[in-house]
């Protein structure tokens, strides 16, 4: 009996794929959402910390630490702003709309909360 060839399973894989965005837009893209999710983590801390100071003295070194984040978190939403702008001029296709209202949410409220 003659031996039967195996036919090899020759799949062909397509190259890999090659990203639209250039390395600027990706810069300004994650530091765009990394100072949205610092914000809002500094929003949470400073809204825990407050909770857990509560009726301590203003001068107490918790309190001066809230404030500290609080201030962080404005410092931050000011920095997400300004990269908005520079996101969508850099970037071939525009972020999803949900982020850019949560990023501008975020950063609305960490104003607020500290101008109060």
């Amino acid at each position: 009996m003659a031996k039967k060839k195996k036919a090899k399973n020759r799949e062909h894989k397509p190259p890999h794929a090659v990203s639209a965005e250039s390395p600027a837009s990706l810069f300004f893209t994650v530091g765009w959402s990394i100072t949205v999710m610092l914000t809002l983590a500094l929003l949470v801390t400073a809204s825990l910390g407050e909770i857990i100071v509560g009726s301590r003295p203003a001068g107490d070194a918790a309190g001066i630490f809230v404030q500290l984040l609080r201030w962080s978190g404005v410092v931050t939403a000011l920095i997400s702003l300004a990269l908005i702008p520079l996101v969508y001029r850099v970037r071939p296709t525009r972020p999803p709309t949900g982020f850019l209202v949560f990023a501008v949410v975020v950063a609305a409220f960490a104003i607020l909360t500290a101008l109060r």
